[in-house]
């Protein structure tokens, strides 16, 4: 009856503490989106010039997708001969004559990675360019003051930073459904960010660059496209430059660091959104308007979802009722650039963790260890309790388990049978037998 009962409870917690795991792991799960680490897009531009009159001396500046530590140009054509627009990063010109109307296409075959990062040049860290006030980009008192309150040790403070602007700032969905240049022309600049904590990606990416500024950091904008909900929408994010990892890719929209999602064109890179506007300047005698439209396709090749990681948990050998179970996770960089990981250790319910989720960047072939220490709850002799566990990070989940039993066993359990007793108690259970059939006989006797 009591083993019986040791079996029920047993079954009662391991399937409590699955069900309950589960369910949270299940919860965390859908909260973050798919993490696609490379990508071969094509992409396909085309800007229309359209007047109401014949112009001259046409000169149309345009964002292109360019070269970065994350996005390598396969190919690219384009229909009318360009040249490149001097002291910017990303700017092409387009000269013509005596048009009213006029397409002009660029196709690009484009892949993306951000997982093997390639080396940054480093020239950049020392503009002033990236480090002042800019148009949209403020620093101000407020945001001075907000910025001094992050006090983690470099670069984490920028995780930080970001994952506060992303809190902070509620996202406003009606503004979606525009195009790139709708966003920078209405974008607002990050004092106004802050004060009304209101807006969409340019708004997050202004704000962000403004605290990273604060704190001496060059930071600098990007423009381009991301897909989301299965469609591919304008996006503004940010780099920040760190000497040891070069350019950290930040999206404050998202709260993605230094991994981003690379479903995602840049097509623009400056200082500020107000340099990425497309431009067109031109003379006419007839025309008093003239329009210029961009319009984007892009169509996924393939991608991949690459595990940088390895994961491993390891829990230390303890007493069975001991309430301590000192844990060690351990994650492995298997690439040969750093990697973000945040990690969340995921116990039972009735078990205590203590900074159980942590966040790091693991250098490359490095591995990093967490030292955890759960605290059970009291446990009973004779049943055997299984604690499952899960390890959550971005690039999936790992499930580990350990078990503790103390087994108090009675005589019937440990004796079985008369064959198993020991010798000399075999030999007072035969005396006392004895003595018991003498002490019946001699009553018997006495009684007659």
């Amino acid at each position: 009856m009591q083993k019986q009962i040791a079996e029920n409870k047993t079954k009662t917690f391991q399937n409590t503490f699955q069900n309950t795991v589960l369910l949270l792991t299940l919860i965390l799960i859908s909260t973050i989106n798919a993490r696609p680490t490379s990508a071969l897009l094509n992409v396909t531009i085309n800007w229309d010039v359209v007047a109401d009159g014949v112009l001259n001396n046409v000169s149309l500046d345009v964002n292109i997708p360019t070269n970065s530590q994350n996005q390598q140009i396969i190919s690219m054509n384009f229909s009318d001969p360009y040249t490149l627009v001097a002291d910017t990063e990303s700017k092409i010109r387009f000269e013509f004559e005596n048009v009213r109307a006029k397409r002009i296409t660029g196709n690009f075959i484009i892949k993306t990675d951000y997982l093997e990062r390639s080396n940054s040049t480093g020239n950049e860290r020392n503009s002033n360019e990236y480090l002042g006030n800019t148009t949209y980009i403020i620093i101000d008192d407020k945001i001075e003051k907000i910025a001094e309150n992050f006090t983690q040790e470099k670069p984490y403070d920028l995780y930080e930073m970001m994952n506060w602007v992303y809190k902070n700032v509620k996202y406003n969905a009606s503004f979606t459904d525009v195009e790139i240049s709708d966003i920078i022309q209405s974008t607002r600049n990050s004092s106004w960010v802050l004060e009304n904590k209101v807006g969409v990606c340019d708004e997050f990416t202004n704000l962000f660059a403004a605290l990273s500024r604060a704190k001496r950091y060059p930071t600098r904008t990007i423009i381009g496209y991301v897909y989301v909900d299965k469609k591919w929408i304008p996006h503004a994010w940010t780099e920040a430059y760190y000497p040891q990892y070069g350019w950290i890719e930040i999206d404050p929209t998202h709260n993605q660091f230094m991994n981003l999602n690379a479903l995602r064109v840049r097509t623009g890179t400056s200082s500020d959104i107000s340099k990425l506007q497309d431009s067109i300047s031109a003379s006419s005698t007839s025309a008093k308007t003239v329009n210029l439209e961009t319009s984007t396709s892009i169509q996924i090749i393939n991608y991949s979802e690459e595990k940088p990681i390895e994961e491993n948990v390891f829990f230390s050998p303890q007493p069975p009722l001991d309430i301590n179970q000192p844990t060690i996770v351990q994650i492995k960089n298997r690439i040969n650039s750093p990697v973000f990981v945040n990690a969340i250790f995921i116990p039972p319910v009735s078990v205590e963790c203590e900074n159980c989720s942590r966040y790091m960047i693991i250098g490359s072939n490095k591995t990093e260890e967490i030292h955890l220490n759960l605290k059970l709850p009291a446990m009973l002799k004779n049943v055997k309790y299984i604690y499952p566990n899960t390890l959550l990070t971005e690039y999936g989940t790992k499930e580990a388990q350990f078990e503790r039993e103390y087994v108090e066993q009675t005589i019937e359990e440990k004796y079985r049978n008369l064959q198993d007793l020991p010798d000399n108690f075999k030999l007072f259970i035969g005396l006392f037998i004895v003595a018991a059939v003498a002490l019946v006989a001699i009553a018997i006797l006495i009684g007659l």
